[in-house]
């Protein structure tokens, strides 16, 4: 017992993990069939290669593969090895044999082996393989073979059949998916069948064929054993039979009769609900029947109604010999074909239907052919008379007549009496043109009445023969006359009238002329309109060398071209005397009215501007006629009140008042909508027609193409002009920069048609006003915006801030508009001017100008301002060289001026000092003399400054000077100084100990003190008066700071504030602090006003290089030194 139990455990071992691995290989494979039957697309092989690793593992087989070769053809050729398990092992062919190719043949699998030791099975002579499981398995156009190699422990577990029946039954549950996917590629080569046979000519699609075609493949899709399809005549409401399949037969059967639809057959109930039925039993259904049910012997049917364009064409069948035979797929598979077996029959049933009537219609192809020759009317009506008389009488009077359904006017076109053509028609006392129901004729009693044909046999018989007068009866025996229709519209009649006998018309007459008179109809209409086009084409002719003249000698002017629609459309009798176009600009969606006439009256700017319907504005603005043609690129015609009113209902709320006709057509140039012609009648209605559109439409796109060339040729021009005059300004050398820039500016507004132009420079964090056109501008600008802050709300402050340009069509859509117009601006343009690149580049001002309308400025005139806006920097930087020059001429002047007051005021001050020296030296002053002595010598030695020679030999090549002095003990002298002076309090806060600047101390002191004064200068009696001097030092720099608590500095003078002369409104002008920034500048460093509030004080400060630690011996002059 002891050697026999692990032996036992060992088998039960084995079998649950075998069993384990065979559930998971079965849960595998139901899950791919499911997954298949979901798929759109899948590949056999791949799923195949997934599931091998599973059943090698479930039939505990050491080596598995997949071979597969061609269903159609191949028998008797070896399979190729598409997978393997493991994947690491090498692929090889199965040879084919005699055994394998019978189970293949037959299906499932089989076992091979070799009793051999060293032996292989010759099939899989490549593997090696002694024994293994092999099944097939047949899917789609491949058959499949799965191999199973050498079974573990094969000498004590060889393959068995219960191995072999697990194989079979797991490629059997995977065939469930694939046939349900092959009937659903069957279905789809069905229908693609059928739509190949619908497209085919019209004797193949009626014909049996495809009914037995498609008969054949619904039973081989459904498994049915009958298929029936019916078609559907509306006329006689009954289904007629096209084709009844025995599929076990192989044979069509016979038809049998109609099937009413009101039958008690399932066909006739699925015809009359047009829903599908299925009959479980036919036998047993107690309220219907199958009408091939005795004759095929079938239990079970199913029956789908053929529906095509929601019309019903017929039914589809299938029935099956065994009760309920027919499964649910099966029904489905039905449903899927029957809407494509529906086309099928409907265009049959068409074809049909058209054959009949082409026998009709024959005869009047002849006469169609015959009448279509001539498009000149008058010749065209002669020609259908002849033709016509060819089938009718020959005693006939023949006659046409037009009627315009608009004006409501009836006019003759041609007439014959007693055998002859009447001519003069338009002052005939009979036929001369009158409107409906001026006379009592037979036009008009046919349109009283609401009669499309005519047919008098007899007038003395006929009871209203009293309605019609008698110069249109007279002597008049029978008469046949049918209405002529175009798209619907009442166009005129044709008919025939005998004066020699009754009842000269027959039936055929009457057919002949009904069918004939639309075609009739249609070439009258073309004759009209080819006569009509004969007469547009001359009138456009004409227009158009008319506006070729204008744009020779006007640049085409709009109103001139206006002029010459009008006149255009005046020629071909329209009226224009409401005439406007309206032109539109669809990127900023801007709508302007430069011309436009009321009454015959031209409406100025003003008025216009005056009217909601012809101001300037934007597209969102109005809902009226003119926004829904630019919305829609359409015409409108409104040719009455009511239907100009009856546009409110199609959301148009914005109607034009007092109009009782209207028509608008949009204006296109290469595909592009540029605006709205419209002509309106205010005192009648029908003044316009459909007829006048493709005229209107032609005029008006002509007039499109002419705007806009005018348009860019002006603009060209404006800008040719405008940059040249620029760019001559700024090469004339003598010109100021003023004069430079009012020459930029004027162009800038001609070029934009502008009312008011500005530039603006940048002077720290303000716009400053540099020009201004027109020049008389210039006085209001100055007093109320010649600074903006950049800061200030403002179109032209966020173009500096933005550096790009700023475009607003209108300004009242905008908060950061500043109105400098006084209210008359409606869009504006600002260009920032930048020196070098547009993101990195210096901002030195702002170019701008302002539009009186709405969308008056666009992308095209910002590009013509960026191009001046250049002319204006090299204007600027032009402007900059001069000033800079003028800045070097007055420093050398101010230079050698400097140097001989110098040399004066020294031998002045060395006289003065010498002489306060011999005063001392007196014994009978007393002690105030001797202090004032003392005070004059100080004030003396307070006045030396440095040789100016040996300044500039100081600054060194680099322009920095050698010469270095302390900085808080110069700045504390001085203060000192200035409290003893002055007694005002002056604060210290000094953080530069131990800091030397590179500038000689005397023009150091002469820095402190030009503050100093300049502070004392500008203190007030209402406060106390308070200085501040501060020192810094930060890295390389030393800034000395002077606060006061003034008045401040008023905004005006700031950028005066360095210059040579201040100027001042109201007083002598005064001198600046130019000696402070030249010498803080020439030592390296710089001056400037670090900030001011009126009523609060300013800041000054000037800032110089810090020397180095060494400090080299200071530089002594040649005065004597201070006591």
């Amino acid at each position: 017992m002891s050697t026999r139990g692990p032996s036992f455990l060992s088998d039960l071992e084995r079998n649950a993990r075998k069993y384990e691995n065979l559930l998971r290989a079965l849960r595998h494979t139901n899950e791919i069939a499911h997954e298949i039957e979901r798929a759109a697309q899948f590949t056999i092989a791949d799923i195949l290669a997934r599931l091998l690793p599973h059943y090698v593992t479930a039939i505990e087989a050491q080596r598995g593969f997949v071979a597969r070769r061609s269903a159609r053809g191949q028998r008797g050729r070896a399979f190729d090895v598409i997978t393997v398990e493991p994947a690491n092992q090498a692929a090889y062919s199965v040879m084919t044999s005699a055994r394998l190719e019978k189970m293949v043949g037959d299906g499932g699998a089989r076992i091979l082996s070799t009793h051999e030791r060293a032996g292989v099975i010759p099939e899989l002579r490549g593997f090696e393989a002694r024994s293994a499981v092999l099944a097939s398995f047949r899917a789609l156009d491949y058959v499949y073979l799965v191999g199973l190699l050498d079974k573990v422990e094969a000498d004590k577990y060889p393959f068995l059949a219960a191995d072999r029946r697990v194989l079979e039954n797991l490629l059997s549950l995977l065939a469930l998916g694939v046939r349900s996917v092959e009937r659903r590629q069957r279905e789809l080569q069905i229908i693609q069948e059928i739509s190949e046979r619908i497209v085919d000519s019209g004797a193949q699609t009626s014909g049996d064929g495809i009914w037995q075609m498609i008969a054949r493949n619904v039973a081989d899709v459904s498994s049915a054993q009958v298929v029936g399809i019916y078609a559907y005549n509306a006329d006689r409401q009954q289904l007629e039979p096209r084709c009844i399949w025995d599929n076990a037969q192989m044979a069509v059967i016979g038809a049998g009769a109609p099937l009413a639809r009101e039958s008690a057959s399932l066909n006739g109930a699925v015809a009359r609900t047009l829903t599908p039925r299925y009959l479980p039993d036919v036998e047993a259904s107690p309220d219907l029947f199958l009408a091939t049910a005795a004759e095929t012997g079938v239990r079970a049917a199913y029956c789908a109604p053929l529906v095509s364009r929601q019309e019903l064409v017929g039914t589809l069948y299938v029935a099956s010999v065994q009760p309920d035979g027919i499964a649910l797929d099966q029904r489905d598979a039905v449903d899927r074909l029957a809407p494509h077996v529906a086309i099928a029959l409907h265009n049959a049933l068409l074809l049909d239907r058209d054959r009949r009537a082409l026998q009709i219609d024959e005869d009047v192809i002849r006469i169609q052919q015959a009448i279509a020759d001539v498009l000149q009317e008058e010749k065209q009506a002669e020609q259908i008379r002849d033709v016509l008389l060819q089938f009718f009488p020959a005693q006939s009077d023949f006659f046409v007549a037009g009627y315009n359904a608009d004006t409501r006017e009836i006019r003759l076109r041609i007439v014959y009496e007693h055998g002859e053509l009447v001519q003069n028609l338009d002052n005939h006392p009979r036929y001369r043109p009158r409107h409906d129901g001026e006379r009592r004729g037979l036009f008009d009693y046919m349109l009283s009445h609401k009669a499309s044909l005519l047919d008098v046999p007899d007038f003395a018989a006929w009871p209203d023969v009293q309605e019609i007068e008698d110069d249109f009866k007279a002597d008049v025996q029978c008469c046949l006359i049918k209405t002529l229709e175009h798209e619907g519209q009442l166009t005129g009649w044709v008919g025939f009238r005998s004066y020699t006998q009754p009842a000269s018309f027959n039936e055929r007459h009457r057919i002949l002329l009904e069918m004939t008179a639309p075609h009739i109809a249609v070439v009258q209409r073309n004759a009209q309109l080819y006569d009509q086009r004969i007469r547009e084409r001359e009138v456009v002719s004409e227009f158009q060398t008319a506006i070729t003249k204008l744009s020779q000698t006007e640049k085409e002017e709009i109103e001139d071209v206006s002029a010459g629609v009008r006149k255009a459309l005046r020629s071909l009798g329209l009226y224009t005397g409401d005439f406007y176009i309206a032109l539109y600009d669809e990127q900023r969606q801007q709508v302007r009215v430069p011309v436009c006439y009321e009454h015959g009256v031209h409406l100025d700017a003003d008025t216009r501007n005056a009217h909601p319907v012809y101001r300037s504005r934007t597209l969102d603005r109005r809902n009226g006629l003119v926004e829904w043609i630019l919305r829609n690129d359409q015409p409108v015609l409104a040719r009455t009140r009511r239907e100009v009113e009856a546009w409110r209902d199609k959301g148009v709320t914005d109607l034009p008042e007092a109009a009782c006709c209207w028509l608008g057509v949009p204006m296109r140039m290469r595909n592009r909508l540029m605006g709205v012609m419209a002509l309106r009648s205010s005192t009648a209605e029908h003044v316009f027609t459909e007829a006048h559109i493709p005229l209107f439409l032609t005029i008006a796109n002509q007039a499109a193409i002419t705007i806009d060339n005018a348009r860019l040729f002006q603009q060209l021009d404006k800008q040719h002009v405008g940059l040249l005059r620029a760019g001559q300004a700024i090469a004339a050398a003598s010109n100021e920069l003023e004069d430079v820039l009012n020459i930029i500016l004027e162009q800038a507004v001609r070029m934009t048609d502008s009312h008011l132009g500005v530039i603006y420079g940048i002077e720290g964090e303000s716009l400053v006003l540099r020009a201004v056109w027109p020049a008389r501008e210039m006085e209001r600008m100055r007093g109320l915006y010649n600074q903006i802050p950049l800061t200030a709300p403002g179109v032209m402050a966020r173009a500096v801030r933005e550096r790009r340009a700023q475009l607003i069509a209108d300004v009242s859509e905008t908060s950061e508009y500043l109105d400098i117009s006084n209210g008359v601006t409606r869009s504006e343009l600002a260009v920032a001017l930048i020196r070098g690149a547009a993101s990195t580049g210096e901002v030195l001002g702002v170019l701008n100008v302002e539009h009186r309308e709405v969308g008056g400025l666009d992308d095209t005139h910002r590009r013509q301002l960026i191009s001046l806006s250049n002319l204006a920097i090299a204007a600027l930087q032009s402007a900059e060289r001069t000033v800079e020059r003028r800045r070097l001429h007055t420093i050398a002047v101010m230079g050698v001026f400097g140097a001989d007051v110098i040399h004066d005021v020294k031998q002045e001050i060395s006289t003065i000092r010498w002489a306060v020296d011999r005063l001392r030296d007196r014994h009978d002053l007393d002690a105030a003399a001797l202090s004032d002595l003392g005070e004059i010598d100080e004030a003396a030695a307070r006045m030396r400054v440095p040789d100016l020679s040996t300044t500039e030999r100081s600054l060194g090549a680099a322009g920095a000077s050698p010469v270095l002095t302390w900085v808080d003990s110069t700045v504390a002298d001085e203060v000192a100084f200035f409290r003893k002076r002055t007694a005002i309090d002056v604060e210290l806060d000094q953080r530069c100990d131990d800091i030397q600047a590179r500038i000689h101390e005397e023009w150091l002191r002469r820095l402190i003190r030009h503050y100093l004064k300049n502070a004392q200068k500008h203190l007030t009696s209402t406060r106390k008066p308070h200085i501040v001097v501060r020192t810094r030092v930060d890295d390389a720099m030393m800034t000395v700071y002077v606060e006061d608590n003034g008045p401040g500095v008023r905004e005006n003078i700031r950028p005066q504030l360095f210059d040579w002369e201040i100027v001042h409104e109201n007083g002598p002008p005064g001198r600046g602090l130019l000696l402070v920034s030249l010498v803080a500048e020439a030592h390296g460093g710089r001056a400037w006003l670090v900030g001011s509030e009126v009523g609060h004080g300013a800041c000054f400060a000037f800032s110089l290089p810090v020397a180095p630690t060494v400090t080299p011996a200071p530089e002594e002059f040649d005065s004597p030194s201070l006591r």
